[in-house]
Order: C-alpha cells, then sequence, then structure tokens
C-alpha cells in the first residue's frame, strides 16, 4: 500500500505551518482518509488541535527528551495503518537546541520524510527565490519537495512566487491568502483553545480555503511512498501490568499529558483519571500524577474545592508518592498569585519558611508587576504546619538526554525520578518543575 508522508516546515516561526497543517488535516479528513498527525518537539497544543482537526491522537517526537530509537518506534507504531502521516516541525526548519541538533531537519532526516515548506510571502515576492534555493542546498540529504505560499495578497502575486519557485527548482504547490478568518489566535505557551473558540467551524473554514488554492493531490503524490520511512519496528512492551493504582488528573485545568507517558503507565499499573475540579477526594491510589495546564485560569474552583485539595494533602502526609510537572506542581503550592494582565509564568521558586512548603510565581515583563498593581493571592493546599517533604534528585546527569532509557517516558531531565517510583525505590512525595523550551 502507498502512503503519503512528510513534514511540515517554515523559515521560522509564525509563517503558518499551524495553519496549513490544521486545514490539510481537516481536509483529508473530510476526503475520507485516516490521517495520521505528529508534531516535533514537546508542543502539548499543537497535538491538541491536530487531533481536533485529524480526528486521530496526535503523538510528539522530539529527538531532545528521547533516542532516535525510540523516536523511530513512536513513529512506525502509529503511521502503520494511517493512509497519510503529516509531522508539523517546529520553529525554522534547522532550528534546534544545539544548531540543527533537535531541530525539524533532524527528525526529518531521521525519518526519510520528504519536507513541504511554508513561505512567509508577507511583502515578498521573487526574493523567495533565494530563500528556496538555499533551503534546498544547505542540506542536500533534507528534501524540499515542494512549497506553500502564506500571506498571499492576490493571485498576480502568487504568479511572481510560482516564478521564484521554478528559478530555485522548488515545486508550488499552492497558497492561503491573507485573511483574518484562518488566523489563529494566540495565548501564552501556544495557540488559543478556549472553550468558546468555535475549533471544528475554524478548521472546516481552513480546509475550504486549502482545498481551493493548494493543490492536494499533487502535494500527496509526490510525497508517497511505498513502504513506512523508518524502517524501525515498534518494541515489545509488556502487556502484564502490575496491581500498582495509578491517578491522573485530567480535567480543564490539567491536561499536558503526553500519550506515550500513559502508554507506559498503563504497562506499569491500572489507571484511574480523576479531577481536581469536580472530584471531592483522590480515588484510592500507589502513585498520583499531576501534569501541567492552566490552573491559573481556574483559581478560584481549584481553591473552592477543599476536600480535595485536603484529600492530596492527606495522601502526601501519609506517605503516598506524587509525581507534579509544571501547572500540577503550582497546584502543590500554599498559594497561587495571579496578577491582572498576566503574560508568562516565567519559574517557579520553592524553599522552606518556617516548616512551611510554598510555591511562588516569579513573573517577567509583565504589565501590572512594572506598575505594582498587586493579585489576589489564591490559597491552595490546607496550610501544612509539619516538615516539607524529602524530594528524590536525579542520579546525576544520566536523565538530562535519553528519556526513553527511561521507562520510555518523555518527561524532560526528570523521567528516571518517576522511575524510581515505578520501581519502587523510598521517597514518600516527589515534586517537580519540568521547564520548557
Amino acid at each position: 500500500m502507498r502512503t503519503s508522508q512528510f513534514l511540515i516546515g517554515a523559515a521560522s516561526s509564525g509563517s503558518g505551518k499551524t495553519t496549513f497543517t490544521l486545514g490539510l488535516l481537516r481536509a483529508l479528513k473530510n476526503r475520507g482518509l485516516k490521517v495520521q498527525p505528529f508534531k516535533c518537539g514537546p508542543d502539548y497544543l499543537d497535538t491538541k488541535h491536530h487531533a481536533a482537526a485529524a480526528g486521530q491522537t496526535s503523538y510528539n517526537l522530539d529527538t531532545f527528551m528521547a533516542s532516535a530509537t525510540h523516536v523511530q518506534e513512536v513513529y512506525a507504531r502509529h503511521s502503520r495503518t494511517a493512509d497519510i502521516c503529516i509531522t508539523e516541525g517546529v520553529m525554522g526548519l534547522f532550528d534546534g537546541y544545539d544548531n540543527m541538533a533537535g531541530s525539524s531537519a533532524e527528525l526529518a532526516g531521521l525519518l526519510h520524510l520528504p519536507v513541504i515548506l511554508v513561505v512567509n510571502a508577507r511583502s515578498t515576492a521573487y526574493t523567495v527565490a533565494a530563500i528556496l534555493y538555499g533551503f534546498k542546498h544547505f542540506r542536500p540529504d533534507i528534501q524540499i519537495a515542494g512549497a506553500v505560499f502564506n500571506f498571499v495578497g492576490s493571485e498576480s502575486h502568487y504568479t511572481y512566487l510560482q516564478q521564484a519557485c521554478r528559478d530555485a527548482g522548488v515545486e508550488a504547490l499552492g497558497y492561503l491568502p491573507k485573511c483574518k478568518g484562518i488566523e489563529i489566535p494566540s495565548r501564552h505557551l501556544g495557540l488559543n483553545i478556549d472553550s468558546e473558540f468555535c475549533f471544528d467551524e475554524f478548521a472546516d473554514r481552513i480546509a475550504c480555503q486549502v482545498e481551493q488554492t493548494v493543490d492536494i493531490d499533487r502535494l500527496l503524490d509526490i510525497c508517497s511512498c511505498a513502504t513506512a520511512p523508518s524502517s524501525c519496528l515498534p518494541g515489545k512492551t509488556n502487556s502484564h501490568a502490575s496491581d500498582m493504582r495509578i491517578a491522573i488528573a485530567c480535567d480543564e485545568a490539567f491536561n499536558f499529558i503526553y500519550p506515550e507517558n500513559l502508554r507506559v503507565l498503563e504497562q506499569k499499573g491500572k489507571l484511574t483519571f480523576f479531577s481536581p475540579l469536580y472530584d471531592s477526594e483522590l480515588p484510592i491510589s500507589d502513585l498520583v500524577y499531576l501534569p501541567g495546564g492552566y490552573p491559573e485560569f481556574y483559581l478560584s474552583r481549584l481553591t473552592e474545592n477543599r476536600t480535595m485539595r485536603q484529600s492530596i494533602l492527606n495522601y502526601c502526609q501519609n506517605g503516598g508518592h506524587l509525581f507534579a510537572e509544571c501547572g500540577g506542581m503550582m497546584y502543590l503550592g500554599e498559594y497561587i498569585t495571579r496578577r491582572t494582565f498576566l503574560s508568562d509564568v516565567r519559574f517557579f521558586t520553592a524553599r522552606s519558611n518556617d516548616g512551611k512548603y510554598e510555591i511562588k510565581t516569579r513573573i517577567s515583563q509583565n504589565f501590572s508587576e512594572r506598575a505594582g498593581i498587586p493579585g489576589p493571592r489564591i490559597p491552595l493546599l490546607p496550610h501544612n504546619p509539619g516538615p516539607k517533604p524529602p524530594a528524590i534528585h536525579c542520579p546525576g546527569n544520566e536523565c538530562q538526554r535519553n528519556g526513553s532509557r527511561y521507562a520510555g517516558l518523555s518527561f524532560r531531565a526528570c523521567h528516571c525520578q518517576l522511575y524510581s517510583l515505578l520501581l519502587g525505590r523510598s521517597s514518600p512525595v516527589l515534586y517537580l518543575i519540568n521547564t520548557h523550551r
């Protein structure tokens, strides 16, 4: 069976990768095809958009957090039954954590994926020939299969862009016009996923535009292959789970969860999902996982659910194992301060003060902070007069790179800590800050 598989890249962020990806995913879904989305890097929000547009779970492929073999296994496992596989890149095509390392280009090379380049054509025309020529020849081993232009002003504008493609030796596959109706509103940590945002209507609107001005059939044809690009077969997994009971927070406030982590946890025990917003207490658990999310947007409701907060505190005080990251880490604090016009939570600090364990947010370049506007303090976990629970520390630097070595988890730099809990090493509570790029 022939399939079409490719990576959507760009020269920089803001070029329109996500807009084009979502429109293409929905257009192909509307054609009755099974399209499997992937995302280069650790992004949580783009994968949510992918899933909504394609009707299929989207998976992260990150050569920074995981080994090359693990990335190949994940891709092979989820691409086997798909008609089309689309991987959305991150930032500029060659932008990685160390030159090209960890970049979309590295991923395309690893999985032998041709690249469809989304080019921002705003206020430019024939100059894109030099850009395309550079992308094509900078790394000849990375195949630039074609280009799609964004922010195109008119049909005549696209005609100039087509000529630039011909002279650069890159096929022009179509364009998206300048149109506010197909631009995605943004907010901190990613693109908007507010409940009031009608995503289905938005995705159908982009899909309609993609069908009109992009040659989808030609794109699929030049990116088709007889077999899956990765020859690496999915690794064997242990289907015999232990009797460990693992409770995972999952609701509007806490939902930044990698599917591959759930897959590994399922091999370690029975998963139960609960809601810090709606449930009154923790389920009976041997391990509690509080993932990231947006707790700062649900502070009143989280505060009002006193029975759940007390249940978590009792669990921790009685020696329960707990793993928290990012927003889940914030939820464990004595209080969260939210300031007016909050733009970005930069990092968190934890300290012991007179027997208290506190987590405070430090806000950088924040209008209200510069203006001296005080924000409300929202109490979360009840005051704990006891000593600060101990934490597990990473054993040296061995957890800084290849996450797949540690039970296949994707938690950056700290998967060995969760791994130690799964192996039963002693530590009543684990507090973790998950860093973002």
